[in-house]
């Protein structure tokens, strides 16, 4: 229900980490604030090199991950991080204004969870990252 994920994001989560990884700048902050408003502890990476280092060091609940960038793409990008210890099952969620089945097909065979497609609302993005975070560690 989106009208109800917001608030129970803020109940059941409020504090949870996120990794958002976006590289242009007022989509970064735009998001950002979403995700501040339902109380999530936001860590931001502006490229694919950056999200493989942050996740290197330290744990997240969920990743936001665009998936054009330079240095390095979201595939490749979560390629890597599934890879390192402790975010075998990490959620990812893949940020893409290419919301085709076959760009679908390549973020879920890139080992990424979810999909959500550019430009978003609030709701469509709570709704989103309620549903990975409820079925984390299950």
């Amino acid at each position: 229900d989106l009208t109800n994920a917001e608030s129970t994001l803020r109940q059941r989560f409020a504090g949870s980490r996120v990794l958002l990884v976006e590289d242009e700048p007022t989509n970064r902050e735009v998001a950002k604030l979403f995700l501040e408003d339902v109380a999530l502890a936001v860590d931001i990476a502006v490229d694919g090199l950056e999200a493989v280092s942050r996740a290197r060091s330290q744990p997240y609940d969920v990743i936001l991950m665009d998936m054009q960038m330079p240095h390095l793409d979201g595939l490749d990008a979560s390629r890597q991080i599934r890879c390192l210890p402790g975010h075998a099952h990490t959620p990812i969620i893949a940020m893409t204004a290419n919301a085709f089945a076959d760009d679908r097909q390549r973020c879920l065979a890139a080992g990424m969870d979810d999909f959500i497609a550019k430009p978003f609302a609030p709701e469509q993005l709570f709704a989103t990252l309620l549903q990975s975070l409820a079925n984390r560690g299950t």
